[in-house]
C-alpha cells in the first residue's frame, strides 16, 4: 500500500491517534482469496525435445502410403468420370482398383503399429499423468488480491 499525501512524511508516535484523511491508490480487498496449488513438474530440456519430435517412427511411413493410396484413388474417380459422364473408351484394370486398397491398408497396419509400440513421447507424457495424479493438490487461503 502508498499513501499520498501530506501526512506522508509526519513522524510516528506510539499510541497516537491521527485524524488526517490518508488517501490509497490501490484498491483494499478485505475478503480472503482461495489458491489451490500442486507440487510442479520438473520438465527438463531432454523432456522437451522427447515431447517435441517423440512422434512414432511410423508416422512417416503411415502417411506416405495414405498419400500414395489417395494419388491413386484420384486417377481411378477421373478414369470412371471419363467413363460414365463422357462416354469414353477406356476401362478400368482390376490392379488399378486393388493398388489403392493395399495402399490404404498398409497405412492402417503401420499406423496401428506405431499406436502400440513404446516411444519416448507416449513414455514422458505418462511420466507427467503419473505426477499429477499422485501430487496432492493444497489449498491455501491467503489475504485477498487486487
Amino acid at each position: 500500500m502508498s499513501h499520498t499525501g501530506d501526512n506522508q512524511n509526519l513522524p510516528v508516535v506510539k499510541n497516537e491517534v491521527r485524524t488526517e484523511t490518508c488517501r490509497v491508490d490501490e484498491d483494499v480487498v478485505t475478503e480472503p482469496s482461495i489458491h489451490i496449488s500442486q507440487e510442479a513438474f520438473s520438465l527438463c530440456e531432454a523432456d522437451f525435445l522427447r515431447l517435441k519430435r517423440g512422434a512414432p517412427k511410423t508416422d512417416a511411413w503411415v502417411s506416405r502410403c495414405f498419400t500414395a493410396a489417395i494419388g491413386m484413388m484420384i486417377i481411378l474417380i477421373a478414369k470412371f468420370i471419363q467413363i460414365m459422364v463422357f462416354r469414353g473408351t477406356s476401362s478400368i484394370q482390376t490392379f488399378e482398383w486393388v493398388a489403392p486398397c493395399i495402399a490404404g491398408g498398409i497405412a492402417l497396419i503401420l499406423y496401428g503399429i506405431g499406436k502400440f509400440l513404446p516411444n519416448e513421447q507416449k513414455q514422458v507424457m505418462k511420466d507427467i499423468e503419473t505426477h499429477f495424479s499422485i501430487a496432492p493438490r493444497i489449498k491455501h487461503i491467503g489475504k485477498g488480491r487486487k
